[in-house]
């Protein structure tokens, strides 16, 4: 981090807590969509916090935000879904590359039903606050967009509880489909710590399944920690936010946590290294079959 981009952040967290006494306590940019200069605002949020909070993003009444709020309610459930080993206690329903994916013809009972959600989550990510906000951040609109739609409970039990960076670098856009607290799962992000993870994490990063990297993603400064704060919202608030900016899924200790997530990346930006294992197999066997070569010459 720059000394000039230390000096602004201070500063502007100076002119807050003058204004806000108790501010220390919550600290959350929290903004709105009539806010002035609204654009800016997010883009500048996004660079110096690393996060963003739009409280009236939708309200409960708006069509698509209750078809949306409907569909959650009805799909994901713990009574009419398999468990997930990797969302244990929970539910994780997944649509991967949203708007590039080709369609699939395979039929199935649920095809009809995907169909429907798949048109509702595509209104949502092209909404113009978050596909413009998306191509401003990324300078580009070549996109890869996947949507995930989660249901936690007290029995929840998986790795985004745990405090993290994504070992891919993403940008997020997480709706909260229900009145969300402490007490319900609130999400947590410790603002600002995405220069810290810029800056130790240089791109491209090890590769993805890369255990030791995974390690260092939650291996990380107790300052972080406990700088983490829970961000309460009503239904219909919106939380932008690179995942540099060290996160966590809250505990939810009564009630349901429910949420809809939609991640950004660019398309043709290289973000991690390649996996050499399989290239590391490809040599051995070419190695072998020249040591053979050779022993029979």
């Amino acid at each position: 981090m720059t000394n000039l981009l230390r000096y602004i952040i201070r500063k502007v967290k100076v002119t807050i807590n003058q204004k806000f006494p108790n501010i220390e306590k919550i600290f959350m940019l929290r903004i709105k969509k009539n806010s002035s200069n609204f654009k800016e605002l997010i883009d500048y949020s996004l660079l110096v916090f690393g996060y963003v909070i739009i409280d009236d993003f939708f309200c409960e009444s708006d069509d698509l935000f209750r078809s949306l709020k409907s569909k959650h309610l009805m799909d994901l459930s713990l009574n009419n879904l398999d468990q997930d080993n990797n969302y244990l206690g929970g539910v994780c329903k997944t649509f991967l590359d949203l708007i590039g994916g080709k369609d699939t013809k395979k039929k199935s009972n649920n095809s009809t039903r995907k169909l429907n959600n798949e048109i509702e989550l595509k209104e949502l990510v092209r909404l113009p606050l978050i596909y413009e906000t998306a191509k401003r951040f990324f300078h580009s609109d070549n996109l890869k967009i996947d949507v995930f739609q989660t249901l936690d409970t007290p029995n929840s039990n998986h790795s985004a509880q745990d405090p993290h960076f994504d070992r891919i670098p993403t940008l997020k856009f997480m709706l909260y489909v229900n009145d969300i607290s402490i007490d319900n799962g609130a999400f947590e992000l410790s603002a600002s710590t995405n220069h810290w993870v810029k800056r130790t994490f240089p791109l491209p990063r090890p590769a993805y399944d890369d255990l030791e990297y995974f390690k260092k993603s939650r291996e990380l400064p107790k300052p972080i920690i406990d700088n983490l704060k829970p961000i309460e919202g009503k239904a219909g608030t919106l939380i932008i936010f690179h995942t540099d900016t060290i996160h966590n899924q809250g505990l939810v200790n009564n009630g349901q946590c429910r949420i809809i997530r939609s991640h950004f990346r660019k398309k043709d930006e290289i973000l991690n290294k390649k996996n050499n294992f399989g290239n590391l197999k490809k040599l051995i066997k070419n190695t072998s079959q020249l040591k053979f070569f050779k022993s029979n010459l």
